[in-house]
């Protein structure tokens, strides 16, 4: 199930998330320089989670795959952007948690 068009359908959902957002924050005056590149790294996001995320739900739960997984990859698209945030922050939280080898 590893599908390429899997990775066009989650970029294309993470552009229908961020392109919003872009035009919001590229319409300032003057603009700021970080619009274009937080939308490429919403599409890339969306574009990579996709491939990853769709197999691994779909092997868990065969009904949101079946009979197609482009709807998932779109939704996984759309999500990924706001709950990356989240778990970086989260996953950094747990990194500062524990130390190894003494002070940091």
């Amino acid at each position: 199930m590893h599908d390429p068009f899997l990775y066009l359908v989650g970029a294309v959902g993470a552009l229908i998330y961020a392109f919003p957002m872009y035009l919001a924050s590229a319409g300032k005056v003057p603009p700021p320089h970080w619009p274009l590149a937080a939308l490429l790294f919403a599409v890339f996001t969306g574009a990579v989670l996709s491939p990853l995320l769709v197999p691994t739900l779909g092997h868990r739960w065969p009904f949101l795959v079946d009979p197609e997984p482009y709807p998932l990859a779109f939704g996984v698209g759309l999500l990924a952007n706001p709950i990356v945030p989240v778990v970086v922050r989260k996953a950094t939280g747990w990194a500062d948690a524990y130390t190894i080898g003494g002070n940091k």
